[in-house]
C-alpha cells in the first residue's frame, strides 16, 4: 500500500500547530506525477510511473539523519561516479534516485543492474550465510583463483566459459564485455569450485617446485625460505602515499609506465631479457638513474628485481604496480 501523501497539503495553522506541540517529523520529497525512464546497461529501456507505485518517499527521518535513498545520490555525485554497478534488487529504487537527481539538477551516473546470484535451491545468496564468507573458504582451503573462477560462470559477462583451466585476473579483465551480462539470475557451482581448487593446486605446486629450484644455491636448510631475506616471495610488499611520495621524481607515472611496458610483453615471454628491457626502457624515458630506479622497484618487489618479478609472476607484478601508483 503506497503512502498516501497525508501530510503534502497541510495548511499553514496545522504546520504552526504540530511545531508547537513538538510532534515528530521527517522530510520526504515530492514525487512529480511522469513517467520515469532509464536506460540500463544490462536491462535496456525502462519506463516507471512512481506515483502509480508509491508516495511521496522519505529523505530525512524523524531523527534528522538521511535515508540511504538521499544520501547514497549526494555522496555518489560528490564522488563523482560515472558508473553504478548493483544488484537488480535495487531497480525498484531508480525512481527515487532519478527524481533526486533532477530535483539537484545533477546529471546520474549510467546504471547497470546485475543478476541475482542463487543458492542451489534456487533461494538468494545471503550475507548472513555463513558458509558463503570469505573466511569460510579461506578455512575450508579454498584458493582465491578457484573462487574467482567460480563466480565468473554465474551471471554472464564473458563469451567463452573453460571448465578445465583457471583464468587470472588479467584474462578476465580482457575478456568482460558489459553486453554479455545477463539479467537471468545465476548459481554457484559448488561442486566446480572443486575441481577449480585442484587446478589451483597444481599451479600452486608448480610455483613452490620453482621457489625451490630457484632457492637451491641460496639456502642451506629448508627454514631459510621464511627467513627476512626471502621475504618477498610470499608476502607483498605494504607500500604507503609517504613511500611514494619521497622521490625527487613523479614515481607514479614511473610505476604507471613500468606498469603499462611489462603489461605489452605475452605471458610466455615473461623472461629475464623482456623484464630487463622493460625496465631499462622506462628508466631511459624518464632519464633516471640505475640505482633510483632499482630503489622505487623494490617498494613493490624485493631484491633481486628480475628474479623476483620472476617468482612473483606477470599478474602480482602488475598488481602491485597498479596499486602503488593510484596511492
Amino acid at each position: 500500500m503506497p503512502y498516501d501523501n497525508k501530510c503534502r497539503n497541510l495548511s499553514l495553522e496545522e504546520i504552526a500547530r504540530f511545531e508547537k506541540e513538538n510532534v515528530p517529523f521527517c522530510v520526504r520529497l515530492k514525487m512529480k506525477k511522469e513517467v520515469i525512464h532509464l536506460n540500463d546497461l544490462v536491462y535496456g529501456k525502462r519506463e516507471f510511473k512512481p506515483v502509480e507505485q508509491e508516495g511521496d518517499f522519505v529523505i530525512l527521518k524523524t531523527d534528522g539523519m538521511p535515508t540511504y535513498h538521499f544520501a547514497n545520490v549526494v555522496d555518489d555525485h560528490l564522488m563523482k561516479i560515472t558508473h553504478v554497478l548493483r544488484g537488480s534488487e535495487w531497480l525498484p529504487s531508480i525512481p527515487k534516485h532519478l527524481q533526486l537527481y533532477r530535483c539537484f539538477d545533477w546529471d546520474p551516473p549510467i546504471f547497470a543492474h546485475l543478476p541475482t546470484i542463487l543458492n542451489t535451491d534456487g533461494t538468494k545468496l545471503s550475507k548472513r550465510q555463513k558458509d558463503l564468507h570469505v573466511k569460510h573458504f579461506q578455512q575450508e582451503g579454498y584458493s582465491p583463483e578457484a573462487i574467482l573462477n567460480i563466480i565468473k560462470l554465474s551471471g554472464g559477462g564473458f563469451a567463452n566459459y573453460e571448465y578445465d583451466k583457471l583464468s587470472t585476473m588479467e584474462e578476465l579483465i580482457n575478456q568482460f564485455e558489459m553486453e554479455r551480462v545477463s539479467t537471468t539470475p545465476g548459481g554457484l557451482d559448488f561442486p566446480l569450485l572443486n575441481d577449480f581448487n585442484r587446478y589451483a593446486q597444481i599451479v600452486n605446486i608448480i610455483f613452490y617446485e620453482q621457489v625451490i629450484t630457484w632457492g637451491l644455491e641460496r639456502i642451506s636448510k629448508l627454514n631459510d625460505f621464511t627467513s627476512s631475506d626471502f621475504h618477498f616471495i610470499w608476502v607483498h610488499p605494504t607500500v604507503t602515499k609517504s613511500d611514494v611520495d619521497s622521490f625527487s621524481f613523479d614515481a607514479r607515472m614511473v610505476l604507471v609506465d613500468l606498469r603499462n611496458s611489462l603489461q605489452n610483453i605475452q605471458p610466455q615471454n615473461f623472461m629475464k631479457e623482456a623484464i630487463n628491457e622493460a625496465i631499462k626502457e622506462v628508466q631511459m624515458k624518464h632519464n633516471l638513474k640505475t640505482n633510483k630506479m632499482m630503489k622505487l622497484i623494490r617498494l613493490v618487489d624485493g631484491p633481486p628485481i628480475v628474479e623476483s618479478f620472476l617468482l612473483a609472476g606477470k599478474d602480482n607484478v602488475i598488481h602491485r604496480l597498479q596499486a602503488a601508483s593510484v596511492l
